[in-house]
């Protein structure tokens, strides 16, 4: 059932995931000059066209009551959208590394920057904070109010994500004080994305949890 949930936000916006791609190469263009922040940057802004016509178009469809008509659970619809907005990641991910390598074999004359590990995780954290805070706003009170809020996280994520890079790598650079931190440091860089990872799946289940809670509330 989420896998159905999931193809029907990519299939109601066919246009528009096309549109997103088209973004996607236009931003390798327009960030030559970025080096440190072009996919993480494109990645966010491709997920933020797509997670917001998906919310749109439910609303507009009103495809919440069509589908609390069927014996699916709400906590799946929320679990749906949320597992899109990764889906909508690896699209860009896979889309940037194509364009970014044929970019490179055409000998096209602009800067073409591969995507790192760090401008991975970046985006993967500025796509988490943004659907982390909106989502939980859009299964609350509907996609007018979440449309104002997901464009301020947007825009502060869009033209921050330089900002998130720089304090990402630095904090990557600089043992803070304190044994239990001096301790994880020791046990190497895997142990540390690690916690990195768990600090964000936490987050995203405590949005989870609220939006959950928050849509089985609503009433249609």
């Amino acid at each position: 059932m989420l896998y159905s949930l999931i193809v029907k936000d990519l299939l109601i916006q066919k246009r528009y995931v096309a549109f997103s791609l088209l973004y996607l190469l236009a931003l390798i263009f327009a960030f030559q000059n970025m080096e440190s922040v072009v996919f993480s940057a494109a990645a966010t802004g491709v997920v933020y066209i797509l997670l917001t016509t998906s919310c749109a178009y439910d609303e507009k469809n009103k495809t919440d009551i069509m589908i609390n008509s069927l014996p699916i659970k709400r906590s799946q619809v929320v679990a749906a959208k949320y597992l899109a907005v990764y889906v909508f990641f690896l699209m860009a991910t896979v889309g940037y590394v194509i364009f970014s390598n044929l970019l490179l074999l055409s000998g096209a004359p602009i800067k073409v920057y591969p995507m790192t590990l760090d401008s991975f995780m970046v985006g993967m954290v500025a796509i988490s904070i943004m659907t982390g805070l909106n989502l939980p706003v859009f299964f609350k009170f509907g996609f007018a109010k979440s449309r104002i809020v997901g464009f301020l996280l947007f825009f502060c994520l869009f033209f921050g994500v330089s900002y998130i890079m720089k304090v990402f790598q630095e904090w990557e650079r600089v043992a803070l004080d304190g044994a239990i931190t001096k301790f994880i440091w020791s046990q190497g860089d895997v142990v540390i994305l690690l916690l990195k990872a768990v600090a964000l799946l936490a987050f995203i289940a405590l949005s989870y949890g609220l939006s959950v809670k928050f849509y089985k509330n609503r009433e249609f």
